[in-house]
C-alpha cells in the first residue's frame, strides 16, 4: 500500500502501483477547489516495493507459502474483525451496551509477515502461466498449514512416526492445494470452485495415501494378535503369514499353492512347538517320541534320587495336615471315601514314621524314594483324573517335606531341588499330551490343543489364571497355529480357480505372441505359466514373503488416518484466509 500524508495530518492509502497523477486527481476531487494545490503532495510515508516478476515454479511455490503463512497468522485478526462487527448485536442480546473496541487489540502478525516478504523480495508477482498459478495455490495451502502440521508431527511418539505423519499430512495438503489450483484455472475467481477443488484434492490424496499404506503393510494385525505372534517367536515357533494375520484367504493360498512346501513348513512348525514344550523339562529334542520321554523320565528320577539319597522326610505337623487335607478334598469325589491307593500310601507314610529307629517321626531317603516312585507309576496308569490329582497331592506333600529338611540341612541343594520338582510337574503335562490320538502325535509332535488339554487336567484353575509353564505357550499356540485348510473350503476353491488355469493360458498366449505364432514358443510359455503357482506358493512361505505380508510398518491411522479430520479443518481454515 502507498500511504500519503495529507495537509491536515491524516494518512490516505492507495494501492501499490497507482500512478502519481491518479493519486493527485483523487486528492483534488476529495478536497475540491484546488485546495491541495496550496499544499503540495508529500512523499509517501511508506510504500511497499513493487513485487518482482519472477517466473518459474519454485519462486511461485515459495511466494505462495509466504502468502499462506501470512494468511494463517492473520486468522486471529479476522476473528477479531468478526467480533467487532457483531459486537453491538451481542450487546443487545445481553441487554447491555457491549461493543468490541473499534481499534484492534491484537497485533496483525500476518500483515507484518506479509510486509517482511514484500520488503525482502521473497514474494514475487503472480505468474502469467497456469502451471505457475497452480503451484502458487499449492504453496498457499502448505504455508497456511505448515505450523499446524509441524505441531502434529511434534506430538508423535518417535522420529519415524513423526516423519510418517508429517509426510502424509504434507501430501494431503499438497493434494488439497492442487485441487483448488486446478479448480481456479477451470473457474477463475469462483470461491466455491476453490473450496470444491480443495475437497476433491483431499479425497484423492487420502485415497493415494491409503493405497500406498496397503502396498507397504497389506495385512494390519490387531495388537492382541501381535502379542501372541511375538510370544511364539520368542519360543522359536515360526508362523505362516496366514496364521499370523488370521486371514482365511491367505491360509487357503498357502495351502493350495504351497503344496509340499506347505506340508514341510507345518511339520517344521510342529517340531518347533514340541521343542519349546520339551525345553520345560530340560530336554532338547524336536519330537516327543517314547524314547525321548522315557529318557527324560529316567533323568528326572535320577536327579530326585541323588538329591534325596541323604535326606530324611520329617513326618511333622505340616505334612500330616497336608495329608489330611488331601483326604478331605477328595473323599466326596472318590465314591464317598478316599480311594484304596490314597489310603494305602498315607497309612504307609504314618507306619514308617511310627517305626522310625531314630525315635522321631521320620522317613528315610530310601523309603521316600520307594513311595514316591510307586505313586508316580500309579498316577501314570490311572484313568481317573480325581485319583491322579489326589496321588499327585500326596507326592507333592512329601516333596515339600524334603524341601523343608534341605532348607535347614543342605540349603545349597534347594535351587536344584526346586528345578527338578518343576521339571517333573511339567513332564506329567507333556506325558498326558503325548498320549493323545492322531498321526502327528504318534510321530512325536505335540499339538497346541493337546498341550492345553493336558495343562487344564493338571490344574484348570491355574491354566485359566495363566499360571504354570505351559499356560501361555498352549494358549498362544491354539490362538495362532491353526492348521492350513486341506480341501473343500470355499476360500481354497477360490484359490484353486484363480491359479489353476489362468497362468498357463496367459503363458501360452504370451509365448505364442513373442514367438511370432511358433507352436513351440506357445508351449514353452504355457509350461512357464504352469510353474507360476508353485513359485507364488514358495514366495508366500519364504522368509522374505512372510516378513512382507506380516510387517506392521504403517498401520491404519498412522500418519494420516487419525489426522484426516485435522487436514479437513485446516483446509477450511486456509480457505477462509486465502486471498481470492
Amino acid at each position: 500500500m502507498i500511504e500519503i500524508r495529507l495537509p491536515d495530518g491524516s494518512i490516505a492509502q492507495f494501492p501499490d502501483g497507482m500512478a502519481d497523477a491518479d493519486i493527485e486527481a483523487v486528492l483534488q476531487q476529495e478536497f475540491g477547489g484546488g485546495a491541495p494545490a496550496a499544499a503540495p503532495l508529500e512523499a509517501p510515508v511508506s510504500a511497499a516495493p513493487q513485487q518482482p516478476q519472477r517466473e518459474g515454479l519454485f519462486p511461485q511455490l515459495a511466494s505462495g507459502m509466504t502468502e499462506g503463512a501470512a494468511n494463517f497468522l492473520s486468522i486471529p485478526n479476522s476473528i477479531e474483525m468478526g467480533l467487532r462487527s457483531i459486537g453491538p448485536a451481542i450487546g443487545n442480546a445481553m441487554g447491555g451496551d457491549f461493543a468490541y473496541p473499534e481499534s484492534s487489540v491484537l497485533p496483525d502478525m500476518g500483515q507484518s509477515f506479509r510486509n517482511f516478504g514484500d520488503n525482502t523480495g521473497a514474494v514475487s508477482a503472480p505468474s502469467q502461466d497456469g502451471a505457475g498459478r497452480v503451484v502458487r495455490r499449492i504453496g498457499n495451502e502448505i504455508g497456511a498449514n505448515i505450523l499446524p502440521m509441524a505441531g502434529t508431527a511434534g506430538r508423535a511418539g518417535s522420529v519415524a512416526q513423526a516423519l510418517m505423519q508429517g509426510g502424509a499430512e504434507l501430501g494431503l495438503t499438497t493434494a488439497s492445494g492442487l485441487g483448488a489450483g486446478v479448480a481456479n484455472e477451470a473457474f477463475p475467481g469462483n470461491p466455491l470452485a476453490d473450496m470444491v477443488g480443495q475437497g476433491i484434492g483431499l479425497g484423492v490424496g487420502a485415497g493415494l495415501i491409503e493405497g500406498g499404506r496397503r502396498a507397504i503393510t497389506p495385512n494390519p494385525i490387531a495388537p492382541e494378535r501381535l502379542a501372541v505372534i511375538k510370544a511364539l517367536q520368542g519360543e522359536g515357533v515360526e508362523l505362516t503369514a496366514g496364521q499370523a494375520t488370521g486371514s482365511p484367504r491367505l491360509k487357503a493360498m498357502e495351502s493350495e499353492l504351497g503344496g509340499a512346501n506347505a506340508q514341510a513348513f507345518m511339520d517344521k512348525q510342529g517340531e518347533q512347538f514340541t521343542s519349546a514344550a520339551l525345553d520345560r523339562i530340560g530336554v532338547s529334542a524336536p519330537r516327543a517320541t517314547p524314547e525321548v520321554l522315557d529318557n527324560a523320565y529316567r533323568t528326572i528320577g535320577s536327579e530326585f534320587d541323588r538329591l534325596a539319597s541323604n535326606a530324611i522326610v520329617p513326618v511333622d505337623q505340616t505334612l500330616m495336615a497336608d495329608l489330611d487335607n488331601t483326604i478331605d478334598s477328595y473323599k466326596n469325589l472318590l465314591e464317598g471315601s478316599a480311594a484304596p491307593a490314597v489310603e494305602r500310601y498315607i497309612n504307609e507314610i504314618y507306619d514308617h514314621a511310627a517305626k522310625s529307629p531314630a525315635g522321631q517321626p521320620i522317613m528315610t531317603g530310601d523309603q521316600y524314594q520307594s513311595i514316591r516312585s510307586r505313586i508316580g507309576n500309579d498316577m501314570r496308569r490311572t484313568t481317573k483324573p480325581e485319583l491322579a490329582q489326589a496321588l499327585g497331592d500326596i507326592q507333592s506333600s512329601l516333596d515339600d517335606s524334603v524341601e523343608r529338611y534341605l532348607a535347614v540341612a543342605n540349603p545349597d541343594d534347594i535351587p536344584a531341588w526346586k528345578d527338578v520338582r518343576n521339571q517333573y510337574r511339567n513332564f506329567l503335562v507333556i506325558e498326558k499330551a503325548a498320549s493323545g490320538a492322531g498321526e502327528n502325535t504318534a510321530l512325536g509332535l505335540l499339538s497346541p490343543a493337546q498341550l492345553r488339554s493336558a495343562a487344564q487336567q493338571q490344574s484348570r484353575r491355574g491354566y485359566v489364571r495363566g499360571q504354570g509353564d505351559f499356560a501361555e505357550l498352549a494358549r498362544n499356540g491354539v490362538a495362532a497355529m491353526t492348521p492350513l485348510p486341506n480341501s473343500g473350503t470355499a476360500t481354497r476353491s477360490a484359490a484353486q480357480n484363480i491359479f489353476a488355469s489362468g497362468p498357463a493360458i496367459a503363458g501360452t498366449l504370451l509365448g505364442g505372441a513373442a514367438g511370432g505364432g511358433n507352436p513351440l514358443a506357445a508351449i514353452a510359455g504355457g509350461l512357464a505359466g504352469v510353474a507360476v503357482p508353485s513359485a507364488v506358493g514358495k514366495a508366500l512361505l519364504s522368509s522374505g514373503g512372510r516378513k512382507y505380508l506380516t510387517n506392521q510398518a504403517i498401520l491404519p491411522g498412522q500418519g494420516y488416518g487419525g489426522n484426516m479430520t485435522n487436514a479437513i479443518a485446516r483446509a477450511l481454515a486456509a480457505q477462509g484466509s486465502y486471498d481470492q
